[in-house]
């Protein structure tokens, strides 16, 4: 493996990393644990305003408008939507830019780090 960067884990936070730093140049390698495509097995919210800032808003797969929170005094009104990721869409969007970028991706585990 000739790679510059080893991004350990495939999950989200890995590829958002891997896309970024291959997008800035940067040669990486991934490795990952399990199949490289096999869906993400938690679900991910973010408040819709700030994915649309991003131009993502069709990652969603659910949105929930006016949101309210309960806590221990009661409720809290947010006054924006909630929206829930398609974590398939996500997965791929973020896969296809490290595609993109040239990441190498390695399915294993990694035994020994060696600075």
């Amino acid at each position: 493996m000739d790679f510059d960067v080893l991004v350990i884990g495939s999950g989200p936070a890995g590829t958002i990393i891997a896309a970024a730093l291959a997008e800035r140049g940067v040669k990486v390698g991934g490795l990952t644990a399990s199949p490289l495509r096999q869906v993400w097995p938690n679900t991910y919210g973010i408040w819709r305003d700030e994915l649309e800032a991003l131009g993502l808003t069709e990652l969603l797969g659910h949105c929930w408008e006016n949101c309210v929170s309960y806590f221990g005094k009661g409720a809290v009104n947010h006054g924006r939507a909630y929206g829930l990721f398609d974590k398939v869409k996500l997965q791929n969007h973020l896969l296809a830019k490290c595609e993109t970028g040239g990441v190498e991706w390695h399915q294993g585990k990694a035994t020994n780090i060696e600075h």
